[in-house]
């Protein structure tokens, strides 16, 4: 998008003119930041980078947006209700707090519920755990059946039921396969959707010359390292390159329409509902952070990755400062 055009719908929402230009505004700026998702996992697909690089990239991209969630989202809308808007510390903390744990339960909930159908297959590190989870009911049968205790044939059986175990994990892989593209699309739009929501409110009541945008860096820093290792996660599931790509531009057109979504529906809002519905979206994605990005990134990366969240963060930290300035 062109500065004259920026400058133009911005000026025209200040005129009192067409909120149209600016939703186009918030949807250019959400589209920015989710193109880094056809473009991670092309470069996941065709490159095949080191697992470790790949963790080291997803680690600064979590730092970075670490700092943006911390700064940008529960330090923001906390300083605006009250040195602006004369609201009492603790009420404007009840405001973010609330608002994190609503968004980081209602991620949680709803990514427990996709892993039913296949949603789970969109990361690496989601697989894992829904197979550990699915694996622990008959592991801890087996440990009760202590082998000491039982006849001969008995354990014969626990043997081939052990064996049994590993069938059932694969074939539970294969019957999901079927009917998970779409899960798996759902599963990442609900990882993308609170990103794009607080981009498109953001533009609200802003002009260009103050307009800050540490935050779409930070996500555009997050979703390329995310796209990357999913894609490659997900062409070892047995899906082809063009079916991991048509998904991942799918989610940059739903993200890019959320953006303008954002800025349509918060427009009018008022500053106390402003600071929840951003904060709300962070809480979602903080819980997506943890639960997914930082621990896969741990488990491929080693003790370094430490390092590269810090240079993450403190990369989105020079565009939160430069804005000071």
């Amino acid at each position: 998008m062109s500065p004259i055009f920026l400058a133009a719908a911005f000026q025209a929402d200040a005129a009192g003119g067409l909120d149209f230009g600016l939703a186009i505004v918030a949807a250019g700026l959400a589209f920015a930041a989710a193109i880094a998702l056809p473009i991670g996992a092309l470069f996941g697909i065709w490159l095949r980078p080191a697992q470790k690089w790949t963790a080291t990239i997803m680690a600064f991209g979590a730092g970075a947006l670490i700092e943006a969630l911390a700064l940008e989202l529960a330090f923001h809308g906390a300083e605006s209700l009250i040195v602006h808007h004369r609201m009492d510390a603790i009420t404007a903390w009840l405001y973010v707090a609330f608002g994190f744990l609503l968004g980081g339960g209602l991620f949680l909930l709803g990514n427990r519920m996709l892993e039913d159908h296949g949603g789970h297959l969109r990361k690496p590190s989601l697989v894992r755990a829904y197979i550990a989870r699915n694996r622990s009911h008959l592991q801890d049968v087996l440990h009760r059946l202590h082998i000491d205790h039982l006849p001969r044939l008995h354990i014969n059986g626990i043997h081939h039921l052990r064996q049994a175990e590993h069938v059932a994990v694969a074939q539970e892989g294969q019957r999901k396969h079927g009917g998970a593209p779409f899960a798996i699309f759902l599963g990442a739009l609900l990882d993308g959707v609170p990103e794009s929501i607080v981009i498109g409110a953001s533009v609200t009541a802003v002009s260009l010359a103050t307009y800050n945008p540490s935050f779409v860096v930070a996500v555009f820093l997050n979703n390329f390292p995310e796209a990357m290792s999913s894609a490659v996660g997900m062409v070892r599931g047995g899906f082809s390159p063009v079916r991991v790509m048509v998904l991942w531009g799918g989610l940059m057109a739903g993200c890019t329409v959320v953006g303008a979504l954002g800025y349509l529906l918060m427009s009018g809002a008022s500053p106390e509902a402003a600071t929840f519905v951003n904060a709300v979206a962070g809480g979602g994605i903080l819980a997506m952070l943890a639960a997914t990005m930082m621990p896969e990134a741990f488990e491929e990366g080693g003790p370094m990755v430490g390092i590269a969240t810090i240079l993450g963060f403190l990369s989105a930290f020079l565009f939160t400062a430069n804005g000071l300035a």
